[in-house]
């Protein structure tokens, strides 16, 4: 789910902004998964063909 979320959140930058607002308030530790997930999506991106095989 984070791969196809990571995808969307690329195209809908004006949502994911909307979302932030939520998250910061949601918590403090899910901000910090955030800065991972950014980090992550690159390497996701590259590996992404492998990972949906993987992902079956």
């Amino acid at each position: 789910m984070v791969t196809n979320l990571g995808l969307m959140v690329t195209n809908i930058d004006p949502n994911y902004s909307k979302l932030g607002l939520n998250i910061s308030n949601i918590g403090p530790n899910y901000s910090k998964l955030g800065l991972k997930v950014s980090n992550v999506g690159l390497n996701l991106t590259n590996i992404g063909p492998n990972y949906n095989n993987i992902g079956l």
